[in-house]
């Protein structure tokens, strides 16, 4: 990579950083803040309610900072190196095992007719 590019991503970085920080969590906050106070004058009747900065916009900003700080610990800085926290176990493949009556004569030969068995059974019935 060139030096120029490298500033280049840099800057993008940094960018990105402070969106993730900064922007994103002030966004939620700002639209929790929104919905609250359309909930307490549109919604109930235009009653006299009060907005609560703390519960309204604090709590949402600070739970959105909370798992965007979270997100970016466990993908080491958003970087493209992370190793997932669970790592799932590999596929194994699994051998069919095949159980089959192998027929052997008095010399060692391998018969290899099916109906061997059957026909030994008839003649062992027969005696």
């Amino acid at each position: 990579m060139s030096p120029q590019n490298e500033k280049q991503n840099g800057k993008s970085m940094i960018r990105s950083r402070v969106t993730l920080f900064f922007i994103l969590p002030f966004c939620v906050g700002s639209f929790a803040f929104v919905l609250s106070y359309i909930n307490k004058k549109v919604l109930e009747d235009g009653k006299a309610g009060e907005l609560n900065f703390d519960t309204d916009f604090i709590i949402p900003f600070l739970l959105s900072f909370v798992v965007v700080s979270v997100v970016m610990v466990q993908t080491k800085g958003f970087s493209s190196k992370a190793k997932p926290i669970v790592s799932w176990p590999k596929v194994r493949k699994k051998r069919k095992v095949v159980r089959k009556t192998v027929v052997v004569d008095d010399d060692g030969n391998i018969i290899e007719d099916e109906n061997v068995l059957k026909k030994l059974d008839q003649r062992k019935k027969k005696n």
